[in-house]
């Protein structure tokens, strides 16, 4: 095939490609403390912001990463020392859900554990939220923002490519993500290897403990770079999962290919001057 008539194909299959993904609407946090709101289809185009205000909690705590229950598509946000907020998205406000953290009985006494970089999002079989760091890998409950379990800290699989590398996560997302899900596959983004990977077994149900086991299996490489300022959510109608990654760059959104790993850019998110550090897709 003459190579402007393949490239000529291989941009119509990308157009229609284009045309046949739904247009979601994407809610992200910022570091600054805003929500952003735009569509998949156009994240150039910011539609609303509006600034997160915590309310009775702890002075100087603030809320860094947040993540959407299935099925109820409430939005659950944990603060920097580490508190279960519920938040508001068209108010920015974020109301505690437990006065006391979550990480208390991490520490010594009431001394609470100090979590770097948190990823989080919420497991649709058991319905507790995963809360995952260097150091722990968390559940925790929605309903008395205590924590449920502390289970085994995440590390490559012995048989793994990378069982020599240390893991620095920058999200995670379930897949399935409906409520009552009979299934699931936890996936997760890696800053360490600039890969996709899967955190325990595919296709968890009820009473599977491979997950908390931690164990890490890469899936394949982004093609792009990450840092810890990272969103990453699946759809819940068509499980298309997205990213919004940055890297020394503006902040971009991505679609990724759970089955492979790879990236394909969508487009900036905003003007560019954006830091996202959590990400989630509506229904």
């Amino acid at each position: 095939m003459p190579r402007l008539l393949k490239a000529a194909v291989l941009a119509a299959a990308a157009l229609a490609l284009a045309g046949c993904q739904k247009d979601f609407t994407a809610v992200a946090l910022t570091s600054t403390g805003s929500l952003v709101q735009f569509t998949t289809k156009k994240p150039t185009s910011i539609n609303s912001t509006v600034s997160v205000t915590l309310s009775g909690g702890v002075s100087g705590d603030n809320v860094i990463r947040m993540a959407a229950q299935p099925g109820t598509n409430t939005l659950y946000c944990v603060t920097a020392k580490g508190y279960l907020c519920t938040l508001n998205v068209s108010s920015g406000a974020a109301a505690l859900v437990s006065t006391t953290p979550f990480t208390q009985s991490l520490g010594s006494g009431n001394n609470s554990v100090v979590l770097s970089n948190p990823v989080l999002s919420f497991d649709p079989v058991g319905g507790d939220l995963r809360v995952i760091t260097v150091d722990y890998n968390l559940l925790v409950n929605p309903l008395t923002g205590a924590l449920d379990r502390q289970a085994t800290k995440l590390a490559f699989d012995g048989s793994d490519t990378n069982n020599n590398q240390s893991p620095v996560l920058a999200g995670i997302a379930y897949q399935n993500p409906v409520s009552h899900a009979a299934n699931t596959t936890l996936y997760a983004l890696d800053i360490t290897t600039s890969s996709l990977l899967r955190v325990g077994d595919q296709n968890v149900g009820s009473g599977d403990s491979s997950i908390n086991g931690g164990a890490l299996h890469t899936i394949g490489k982004l093609n792009t770079g990450l840092g810890n300022n990272t969103g990453f959510a699946i759809a819940p109608s068509d499980g298309t999962a997205y990213a919004s990654l940055q890297n020394s760059s503006a902040p971009t959104l991505y679609t990724i290919d759970l089955k492979g790993g790879s990236a394909a850019s969508i487009g900036t998110i905003g003007d560019g001057t954006l830091t996202i550090n959590s990400l989630v897709i509506n229904p």
